[in-house]
């Protein structure tokens, strides 16, 4: 995929590869931010991501994290090679993992609907590549796709008034197993994963829900192309377990023109009344207009932020990306573990099917 300020703009269609090592810096929190090197190991169904950064004035010990990845079983653990105190942590996913051969997008199709154009051949990095500009909300993007792979080699951003800069830079690649050794778990990992396992994403909706994991589908995950347009939102609160409808006790605010590569500045407040006050960019708040706790976004945009204020019981921010499922509309579900805690988590789901998706 093609990164752009943090988030993915172009897709790039790769050749489905399932063993490899490849190394390559990547830029944090936009062209400002520090460098990340990473290397990717996969053999099979295994996989681990090798992070690391620093030392510097703001980390002087420096960054390194890995992360193994069992693609079979969807549950990955993550250890600390700084600070091995910290012991393993265990977690389960779906989707995308950080595959930098994933096929997420068809690398024409998505070229296209950037405005991308070609712009002939250039060996980087040892590498031959095809090369690629647009310009993305006036900044230029340029972008060195593997002509063998697929696999986006370089990504080069200018903004105006300011130096080139590399987001994404690959400089090695094997196409040749690792070695078994890269996989090995420390200690504080093999005994969680020889422990009773964590409960899939699919156990935990279903949990939450109380129905099928397959009528829910998570708001904070981009959906693919085709389910982002042509339909209304209806946002609704309910309890984990029994998704009781919650109508009181919060509050919701919306921005609908939220930029992820240019994020406003929000200034938030507590106000005489002891509610909470927000300002900045677009964001407004809209309890007052919600109807028996539901808040309805006419044609809602590709994403957008969502936040809501649960007073002593805590806050809890999201950024959505919309999915259709009607027409004429989509139900957003905030599924709050405990109302009288949020802080103990919530889940974000598109009803798909289901009692929820035929109101």
């Amino acid at each position: 995929m093609l990164l752009f300020a943090g988030m993915s703009v172009l897709a790039i269609d790769a050749t489905a590869q399932t063993a490899y090592t490849v190394t390559e810096n990547m830029a944090l929190m936009g062209p400002a931010g520090p460098t990340m090197l990473m290397t990717i190991y996969r053999d099979g169904n295994r996989a681990l991501l090798d992070q690391s950064h620093g030392p510097d004035k703001d980390n002087p010990q420096g960054y390194h994290i890995r992360s193994f990845y069992d693609l079979a079983a969807h549950t990955n653990y993550t250890w600390d090679l700084i600070h091995p105190e910290g012991g393993c942590g265990t977690a389960t996913f779906s989707g995308d993992w950080g595959d930098p051969f994933a096929t997420s997008g068809s690398s024409k199709e998505e070229l296209t609907k950037a405005g991308a154009k070609e712009a002939g051949m250039e060996t980087v990095n040892g590498f031959t590549t095809k090369v690629y500009t647009v310009d993305v909300q006036g900044t230029a993007v340029k972008a060195w796709v593997d002509s063998k792979s697929g696999m986006l080699i370089r990504e080069q951003m200018t903004q105006a008034n300011n130096p080139p800069a590399v987001m994404v830079d690959v400089k090695q690649m094997s196409m040749t197993a690792p070695s078994a050794s890269v996989f090995e778990l420390p200690v504080s990992c093999k005994s969680l994963a020889s422990g009773p396992k964590a409960p899939t994403e699919d156990e935990t909706i279903a949990a939450e829900t109380g129905g099928h994991a397959g009528d829910y589908v998570r708001a904070i995950m981009p959906p693919d192309a085709n389910k982002t347009k042509g339909c209304s939102v209806v946002v609704r609160m309910v309890k984990a377990g029994t998704m009781e409808p919650i109508t009181s006790g919060f509050q919701l605010a919306v921005d609908v023109t939220y930029d992820v590569n240019h994020p406003p500045n929000y200034v938030r407040g507590t106000g005489p009344n002891g509610k909470e006050t927000v300002s900045g960019g677009g964001i407004r708040d809209v309890t007052a207009l919600m109807k028996n706790g539901a808040y309805r976004i006419d044609n809602p945009p590709r994403y957008f932020n969502l936040e809501s204020y649960w007073g002593n019981a805590g806050d809890a921010f999201a950024l959505i990306y919309t999915q259709c499922f009607g027409p004429p509309q989509s139900t957003l579900l905030f599924v709050v573990k405990d109302p009288a805690n949020v802080g103990k988590g919530g889940d974000w789901l598109w009803a798909r099917s289901g009692k929820f998706a035929e109101k």
